[in-house]
């Protein structure tokens, strides 16, 4: 049985899905108790798709399944998020209305992360004067 979601428009979500159900539904608490690198929180939300994991996790889950990673690495680079279109979510409040600002606009994101460097140097004490972006 092909449990490496090669099969067409399948995503890493669907063959991590399969290969859990296939390795007998084991908990997301025996699962991250093989993955170093993720807690069982982290596994929960990879499984259910809420969150996109680094493929560290990702291996160390598919190996906890009793998978072979470099079945599915293929899929993880086809699925990763900065190389999607991922479907806007549903949020309210402020976080809502940055996360629509960012995502609608990229010219927001470059802002925001010219802002993020800029706070890093000026919080640095062995440099207290100088510029940001000084040591980029």
């Amino acid at each position: 049985m092909d449990t490496t979601g090669e099969e067409q428009g399948a995503t890493l979500v669907d063959a991590l899905q399969e290969l859990h159900r296939v390795a007998g539904a084991p908990s997301v608490r025996r699962i991250a108790a093989h993955c170093p690198s993720a807690s069982h929180a982290t596994v929960h939300s990879t499984l259910r798709g809420q969150t996109y994991p680094s493929w560290v996790v990702a291996a160390e889950i598919i190996t906890a399944l009793g998978g072979n990673p470099k079945d599915y690495r293929r899929l993880y680079l086809a699925d990763r998020p900065d190389t999607r279109v991922i479907a806007p979510v549903a949020r309210s409040g402020a976080a809502g209305d940055l996360i629509a600002a960012i995502t609608a606009n990229t010219e927001a994101l470059d802002r925001l992360t010219a802002t993020v460097q800029g706070l890093r140097v000026n919080s640095n004490p062995a440099y207290p004067n100088l510029p940001p972006g000084a040591l980029r």
